[in-house]
Order: C-alpha cells, then sequence, then structure tokens
C-alpha cells in the first residue's frame, strides 16, 4: 500500500522478458487472447474512439476469483496511452459515465479512481535480450456492501487483480519476446510505434468526450475552458516511488518490521524526547565552549600584561580575526552587487529559493537530470547527459490578469527594464546583457502568467544556435525552441501525464515573439492546445504539492549545430496561485 485510505492505492512490479511494443499490444488488446493470460477479464469492447491516443472501453470480469457470493463487476474506463522517447510505454486509467454504456442488472459497476501501467526497457541480462518492467497501478472502489473492513476487503480483491503482472510474466515464458496479439484495435493497427508521441506535441484540436453523470460530467462550456477530465485522478495523492534527490527523504522500515511514518510533521514521543535530549546536551555544550574560549583569551592577556604589557594575539585570535576580516568582505561584495543582477531577483514578483523561504519560490535545476543530443547523436541516436546552461537564471515573475499579458519586457516597471536602467548609471558592471524571457501564459476565468528571466553576458556570435534562433524567422524559432518538462515531486498520475518527453513548443502552441537589443521574449499561450491545456490545467491545480523542474534549449539539426546545450533550467517549488501577484497595467 503506497499511499491513500479508502480505496487503497497499490502497486505490482515484475520483470517480462519481452520487448516493451510486445506487451503494450498484449495489454492494450480486448480480443479472446488477453483471456490467456487476464483471469479477471471476460469480455470487453471500445465504446468510443477519441483521438488516437485515448477511447472509451467496457470491461467485464469474472467471478471465480472474487469472494463468495459477491456479484461480477465491470468497469467503464477512459484509456490514454502514449511513448516516451526512451521507448516507455504509459497507460492510464480512470472511470466514467458513459450514455452508451449504462450499468446493467447482472453487474455491480465499479469505479476506478485512477491506475495504469508504465512498461519500461531494461538492459539484456543473463542471455535474455528483451527484458522489461511492468508497473501495475490501481485504486479501485469495489462497489461491495460497506462495513468496518471494507477498506480491507478492497484491498484483498486489488491485490488479487495486481496479480495480473505475474500472469504477464507467464505469458511470455511459452510466447515469443515479439509476440503480438491477433486482435489489436484498428488505432493500434494504425499506431507508427517509431513515431508515437505524446499529447503536448498534438496541436490539432481533439474531439471531446460527451460523459454524463455527476461525478464526471464536463459540459462543452467546461471542455472550452480547459477543464481536463484527468483532474480528479491527482486527488487520491498517489505519489510514485522517491527519487534520490535532496529535497526527497527515504524512510527505511524499523528493526521490528514496523512501517515509519510518511508524514514530515507527525512524531512520536520517543523521537520528541530524544530530541529535547539532543537540544539541551547541544546548548551546554555550547555554553562550555564559550566559557573556554573567554577563559583562554583572559589568561592569554593576563600573561602578556605581565611581560611588559606587549599584547601579542594568540594563533585562535589570529583566525577569529581573518573569518572577521573574511566577513566583513562578504558584506561588502554582497551589498555592491545588489545594485547589479541581485536587483532582478528583488524586482520579480516570485521570490528565489532560500532558507527562510522554501515553498511558492524558484530556483536552478540541476542540469544533469536532462538528456540532450550530443556530438555524433545524427550517427549513433544517442543523447548525453546535460552540462550547466550558459544563460544565468536572474528573475521570474508569477502574475495574474484578467486577460493575457503580453510583452512584459517592453513595461518600465519589468525587472528587465530596472536592471537596464540601473546599469546605465553604473558604467562597466555588465557589459551587453542580453535577456532570453520565456512568457507562459493559462488562460481561463483568470490568466496566470509565469515569467521566467535568463540572462547572458557573452556576445551572442559565442553560441552559434542561440544567434541563429534571435536573428532568424519565427518559422525558424518554433521549429527549434524546446522544452523538457519533468516533475520531481508530486502525485504519480500527474507525474505520468506531463512527462519527461522533450517537445518543440513552436509546433504545438503559439508562440508570439518580442524582440529588441537587449531581450528577446517568448509568449507562450497554453491555450492554443486543447491537449496541452488540459494537462496544464491538471498540474495547476495540485501547484502546491508540485515539484516542476523545466530545461529549455534550441534544438540541434545539422553537424555545425551539434551538440546541444541547455540555454537555462528553472524549478518551481510548491507553487501557490494565492500568492499570483495581480498584473501592473502596462
Amino acid at each position: 500500500m503506497i499511499r491513500g485510505e479508502d480505496p487503497p492505492a497499490l502497486m505490482g512490479v515484475g520483470v517480462v522478458f519481452a520487448t516493451c511494443e510486445s506487451v503494450f499490444q498484449t495489454v492494450m488488446t480486448l480480443g479472446s487472447s488477453r483471456s490467456e493470460w487476464d483471469f479477471c477479464y471476460a469480455k470487453g469492447r471500445v465504446i468510443e474512439h477519441i483521438d488516437g491516443h485515448s477511447d472509451i472501453v467496457h470491461k467485464q470480469f469474472h467471478t471465480h476469483w472474487l469472494p463468495w457470493r459477491m456479484k461480477p463487476r465491470d468497469l467503464v474506463v477512459h484509456r490514454y496511452w502514449r511513448r516516451e522517447d526512451d521507448g516507455s510505454y504509459v497507460i492510464l486509467y480512470k472511470s466514467v459515465k458513459h450514455e452508451k454504456c449504462r450499468p446493467r442488472r447482472k453487474f455491480v459497476r465499479a469505479w476506478l479512481k485512477s491506475g495504469g501501467y508504465v512498461i519500461s526497457p531494461l538492459p539484456p541480462q543473463g542471455g535474455f535480450q528483451h527484458r522489461c518492467a511492468v508497473k501495475h497501478i490501481l485504486t479501485v472502489d469495489w462497489k461491495h456492501f460497506k462495513t468496518p473492513w471494507s477498506s480491507s476487503k478492497d484491498r484483498v480483491i486489488t491485490l488479487k487483480v495486481l496479480e495480473r503482472v505475474a500472469a504477464l510474466r507467464e505469458f511470455y515464458k511459452v510466447k515469443p519476446a515479439d509476440y503480438m496479439p491477433t486482435s489489436i484495435s484498428p488505432d493500434l493497427r494504425r499506431l507508427d510505434v517509431a513515431g508515437c508521441k505524446p499529447p503536448l506535441l498534438q496541436k490539432e484540436n481533439i474531439p471531446e468526450v460527451h460523459l454524463c453523470g455527476a461525478e464526471v460530467a464536463r459540459s462543452p462550456e467546461d471542455n472550452i475552458a480547459g477543464q481536463s477530465m484527468f483532474r480528479q485522478l491527482a486527488e487520491e495523492e498517489f505519489f510514485d516511488v522517491p527519487e534520490d534527490s535532496a529535497w526527497d527523504t527515504e524512510l527505511e522500515p524499523d528493526l521490528d518490521g514496523r512501517r515509519e511514518s510518511t508524514d514530515p510533521d507527525e512524531t512520536s514521543d520517543e523521537d520528541q524526547h530524544w530530541a529535547r535530549v539532543g537540544y539541551w546536551v547541544a546548548l551546554k555544550y555550547g555554553l562550555l565552549c564559550l566559557f573556554l574560549i573567554i577563559l583562554s583569551n583572559y589568561m592569554i592577556f593576563t600573561i602578556t600584561s605581565q611581560n611588559g604589557g606587549v599584547h601579542k594575539l594568540s594563533a585562535a585570535a589570529t583566525i577569529v580575526k581573518r573569518f572577521q576580516g573574511m566577513a566583513a568582505q562578504k558584506r561588502t561584495h554582497q551589498d555592491d552587487d545588489e545594485d547589479g543582477i541581485e536587483l532582478l531577483a528583488r524586482e520579480g514578483t516570485l521570490p528565489k529559493s532560500s532558507g527562510c523561504c522554501t515553498t511558492s519560490c524558484y530556483e536552478s535545476a540541476e542540469a544533469s537530470i536532462f538528456l540532450i543530443r550530443g556530438k555524433h547523436y545524427l550517427q549513433d541516436r544517442k543523447k548525453v547527459v546535460a552540462k550547466d546552461p550558459v544563460m544565468q537564471f536572474v528573475a521570474a515573475d508569477w502574475l495574474k490578469s484578467n486577460k493575457r499579458e503580453d510583452h512584459l519586457a517592453s513595461r518600465p516597471s519589468n525587472p528587465v527594464q530596472q536592471f537596464l536602467a540601473n546599469q546605465r548609471k553604473i558604467e562597466g558592471r555588465v557589459q551587453d546583457p542580453f535577456f532570453f524571457i520565456i512568457n507562459i501564459q493559462v488562460p481561463g476565468s483568470t490568466t496566470y502568467s509565469l515569467a521566467l528571466y535568463y540572462m547572458i553576458t557573452q556576445p551572442l556570435s559565442d553560441f552559434l544556435i542561440l544567434e541563429n534562433f534571435v536573428r532568424g524567422d519565427d518559422r525558424h524559432r518554433n521549429a527549434s525552441f524546446k522544452l523538457i518538462p519533468h516533475i520531481a515531486k508530486g502525485p504519480w498520475i500527474v507525474k505520468q501525464s506531463v512527462g519527461k518527453t522533450a517537445c518543440l513548443i513552436g509546433e504545438a502552441l503559439e508562440i508570439t515573439y518580442h524582440t529588441d537589443k537587449n531581450y528577446i521574449e517568448l509568449d507562450v499561450d497554453i491555450g492554443s492546445s486543447s491537449v496541452a491545456k488540459g494537462v496544464v490545467n491538471l498540474v495547476l491545480g495540485y501547484l502546491s504539492n508540485l515539484v516542476i523542474e523545466l530545461a529549455f534549449l534550441i534544438q540541434a539539426n545539422t553537424e555545425e549545430e551539434l551538440p546541444e546545450y541547455l540555454l537555462g533550467t528553472c524549478r518551481l517549488v510548491n507553487l501557490d496561485i494565492a500568492k499570483a501577484i495581480p498584473a501592473r497595467p502596462e
């Protein structure tokens, strides 16, 4: 049980000796071949095709695996799938109510709150060339008679369903690693596996699904407003396995097998007791050290006074004096910088992460978590770990308004204009700064704008790709500006909806470019794509629970432009919609 109360959220993991494409097709099929490994499955059908990446499916289950006297169950789910750049497949499920498939008398309609599969490739091992890891996640309310043991009963039934991962593994012991089922839906037959792209790359407007029912009803007006039908999936706060990072801490079980609490606010009485003991011990040692320092200085002063009054500094006093000098130099250096680059951070409406500010703030993300095209990408198609970005992340704005806020950099109150005005007064501080500004606009009844400011002091001619982007036309810019997203911390369903695939934003969304001698601003309209708007609205509703990392770069397509390099990175920590600042009028 990863996280959740009622119904529980459970996950099963297994290694299958087959290709990811084969397992994906096997899991997606609804024909008779599915019964060869899915012991729960009786029959199923596709009710409605939405687009090349989603449909509405009805599944009926057998009763022999259910508890005694329990009626058979069925499900109507919205199924969504995509392929990642690394060859992984993601399949997501969410229960819906559909007018073409109403509940039937002999079946009880279960409710799948969230779930799906993640099929990831593994390197060859032990003579097996094709291996993949299959994660199966489910949060299901089986709609049985409610008792004090309902949660336990839901858990037992869901665990039975998760045993399909083991059944799938056994199934491929008698099938070839590249086995393809015969009963594949037409959409999957047309699916170009090599070119299957995540939804953010789809620019066309996808027809909406008209569903009925109070729990997931969506009117056309709601769809126009950008409401995602997967938004409710994140409400159950199902978090993926923690990643090794500076802000995630994994809790190990106690020696007696008890599981520690995952809530950082919950501490046991024993922990509080030892915390108090540690505090008093540290305080006593600190006072003792202070007393010894004062005593030693007094003795040195007394001895030197008796030796003719020549006050020779001890080694300890010399070290203390050096530290004081270093601290004074640091304060002076900081004071000098405040009228320069630090002015940008102060003028931005979004605070920078610091010891006193750990939520609703920003900082630069580690470049090593992103993969970009290497020097020989055109020959080997391999990506390499990114190095530090060439631009400095200097400020961020988190704004709200009743309309789109375009060309922020031209306003006198903007951090860029404030910085340039300050530089005119102080000559020689930063030579020829150039700013790269990304203004992400999320439309709705209230329009939110996230503006990220990056600065470079070297000449643009030192960076061929960047110079061609700034001097080029909009068509070239749209075909080369690339974003790599990453949800470092947050609900599992949000991580899978966003993904980690790099995408050319200009081919999926409308971007308005504003250029000047000292800057270029990109106004990215999320509302220009219904799919992107749905994903962003899912993320926007749970910003306070997310740590979002972004990387921006210009795609390299020729030998002269390779290798790629990052323009800038960004880590947004637990953004709060309520803390967005009203935009100043133009």
